[in-house]
């Protein structure tokens, strides 16, 4: 294949010493830069500063372009940490637009989705809106996109969700299907229910088929096992821990649906795996683990009940 049939996708390890959630997917076009999806929790405390190593490494040492910067949602493990590389590592890199849509705070629903967690997607609008060089994007279902050799496709947005209600905030999640020749990867974010209903509803298996898949919500409740016998992916992606995939795995079919169809599958906090695109099995690389799951330290901060085992 030629080099504008070829790009390679990264899941990135973020930093799970004292969270267990936050998702981070980097894409290296054929002219060598970069699409980046969402970032990571404010409790990753040192993930912006990775973040920007690694795109410099990927980069041979030259200052990252980074084409395009998606946003699937407000979330603070998707945005905690691109707040802080635009306000303290804007000099470091260079971030041509960013690709979003995000709720209004102003929707009755927006009481429930918690002080915190909206004060950080605040801060976010405001470094963005502090820095009018870089193009903003609103998404929309149906609108198509290119960074170089790469299409994007939106499927779904919170527009879609409505008149149901969006009291579960991760049904703002933007759900994107990204093409590389023929190859498809779905990134469905944290889409649940009602999202989710919409995908069901409106797309055939001919449309949500792929060969690569980010789990949705991190392997949580998420999409439905309807959702990943359409999308029928050969290679799963969990944005998550190994401790919560293994306690989620017996009590969310959709994953055992998922990983009964797939040929592999990888859990971010085991290091970062990097995939050549067009996909094939057997070339999909494990990178060396960069953090320690302190258990101890999560429990005391969010009271988990991990069995003696764990």
């Amino acid at each position: 294949l030629s080099n504008a049939e070829n790009a390679t996708l990264w899941q990135f390890e973020v930093d799970h010493s004292l969270i267990d959630c936050g998702m981070c997917y980097v894409v290296k076009a054929a002219n060598g830069n970069f699409f980046v999806i969402d970032s990571a929790h404010p409790y990753s405390v040192r993930d912006d500063f990775r973040i920007c190593e690694f795109l410099r490494k990927q980069s041979g040492g030259k200052k990252p372009v980074v084409e395009g910067w998606f946003i699937s949602h407000g979330h603070e493990d998707h945005v905690g940490k691109i707040k802080d590389i635009l306000k303290y590592h804007k000099d470091e890199l260079e971030i041509k637009a960013f690709y979003y849509n995000l709720p209004s705070l102003e929707l009755p629903e927006s009481k429930g989705w918690g002080e915190s967690g909206n004060n950080i997607m605040q801060s976010f609008i405001d470094e963005l809106n502090a820095r009018p060089e870089i193009k903003k994007h609103k998404m929309h279902a149906g609108q198509r996109f290119y960074i170089d050799n790469l299409e994007f496709t939106v499927l779904c947005t919170h527009e879609d969700v409505f008149p149901r209600t969006l009291e579960n905030f991760n049904n703002t999640t933007i759900s994107v299907m990204m093409k590389v020749g023929n190859c498809k990867v779905s990134f469905p974010g944290d889409s649940m229910g009602e999202s989710d209903r919409v995908l069901i509803r409106r797309y055939s298996a001919d449309t949500l088929k792929c060969d690569v898949i980010q789990m949705s919500h991190h392997g949580h409740t998420g999409t439905s096992s309807e959702f990943y016998r359409r999308s029928a992916a050969e290679c799963l992606l969990f944005p998550i821990t190994e401790i919560k995939f293994d306690e989620e795995l017996p009590r969310q079919e959709a994953n055992r649906v998922a990983i009964e169809i797939a040929k592999e599958y990888h859990i971010a906090s085991n290091g970062a795996a990097e995939i050549p695109l067009p996909y094939k099995f057997g070339q999909t690389k494990i990178l060396p683990d960069e953090t320690f799951e302190d258990f101890n330290g999560i429990f005391q901060l969010w009271c988990y009940e991990y069995t003696d085992e764990y």
